[in-house]
């Protein structure tokens, strides 16, 4: 990644760009594209980076005076790369409210990474369904629901067709987003969920419609404000 240590170099310098594409220097690893993306943040007019098919919209990400709070990059070809980026530039975003990157081959490396960039964030929705989480093993997806945790202000979390096997235990983190009204984990491979849903008392919506569950915890009675349950 020594390229684009150089590059990041260069545009702590460059005042002027507005457009960068490196979609073609595949031999920039996620290393580089964080240390590429921390200096592109304080760029004064840098609008845009393309590391993948789509460019990134460096400003919205960045959260500018006249940005959105809400980001789209649904089904827009984007990969691990572009998420690390994503990550990296929203450090310090505290305008975002709403982010939807579903239907994008990132992975669970990079939506990690992407979420913990939105941890001090004031977000409400992330949508990161279809995104390419199921794994070998529970060591990414459990590094994930860690980092997922500490979104206290979220609302919606939509987890949907990501073929997510984990155990109870690796999804139990979840359940400390206290302020969580709809969870959504439609159409995985999941056999159980942890019996500390009954925790989330904030809980209206859960769709858990079309996984391999055996059984359902008793602790779901406790979630007496629940208005829809899908199963």
């Amino acid at each position: 990644d020594a390229g684009a240590s150089s590059l990041a170099t260069a545009m702590r310098e460059n005042k002027c760009l507005e457009h960068l594409d490196v979609s073609r220097a595949d031999s920039v690893g996620t290393v580089g594209i964080e240390e590429l993306s921390a200096a592109l943040r304080l760029h004064p007019k840098l609008q845009s980076l393309t590391l993948d098919s789509k460019p990134l919209p460096v400003a919205q990400l960045v959260g500018g005076d006249d940005a959105n709070p809400s980001l789209d990059v649904a089904g827009m070809g984007l990969g691990e790369r572009s998420s690390f980026a994503m990550g990296a530039l929203f450090a310090g975003n505290r305008l975002v409210s709403n982010v939807n990157v579903a239907n994008n081959p990132i992975g669970a490396r990079g939506i990690e990474r992407l979420v913990r960039g939105l941890s001090d964030s004031p977000l409400k929705a992330l949508n990161i369904a279809r995104t390419g989480l199921q794994e070998v093993d529970d060591t990414a997806i459990s590094a994930l629901t860690a980092t997922l945790c500490r979104l206290g202000l979220i609302s919606e979390l939509v987890l949907d067709e990501n073929e997510l096997s984990c155990s109870e235990a690796t999804l139990a983190p979840i359940c400390k987003l206290r302020q969580l009204r709809t969870l959504s984990l439609e159409k995985n491979k999941l056999s159980r969920i942890p019996n500390l849903i009954g925790t989330m008392l904030s809980l209206r919506k859960l769709r858990l419609f079309s996984n391999g569950l055996t059984e359902l915890p008793a602790s779901l009675c406790l979630l007496t404000a629940l208005e829809v349950l899908d199963v």
